[in-house]
């Protein structure tokens, strides 16, 4: 089974080979199931492999609280390579990061980030924050 290439790119990061992506986004609704609030998420759960080459600029983001970046990512067709689907985020902030290696297992990195703008083609999510 062909897996499908899926990228990640963010002002100052080095490209990175996507292995999982998770974002949710919800409503809150009453006890009769009707919307009471405002759509909630923008964060972006994302695994990647790691470079192997001693880069830490995503530990340095993460440890960084002042350093908004702008990135997207990528999901291209595996045979034409060509792109799918687009995810782009504007002031996205590193909010956890986690770097994994076992002897015999794959070695990656696991990382949060939370934006303020998400956009999923012409599907457009701002948080509003302060």
């Amino acid at each position: 089974m062909a897996k499908t290439p899926v990228k990640f790119e963010a002002d100052g990061i080095k490209e990175r080979e996507v292995l999982k992506i998770e974002y949710t986004f919800e409503q809150a609704t009453d006890r009769e199931g009707q919307m009471s609030g405002i759509p909630r998420g923008g964060k972006l759960i994302i695994k990647t492999k790691a470079l192997n080459d001693g880069t830490p600029d995503l530990l340095a983001w993460m440890l960084e609280k002042s350093q908004p970046k702008n990135g997207t990512i990528t999901f291209n067709e595996t045979k034409t390579n060509k792109v799918m689907k687009t995810i782009k985020f504007t002031n996205g902030y590193c909010v956890d990061y986690q770097e994994r290696w076992a002897d015999k297992e794959q070695h990656y990195e696991l990382f949060v980030i939370t934006c303020k703008n998400i956009e999923f083609g012409n599907a457009k999510f701002e948080n509003e924050w302060a």
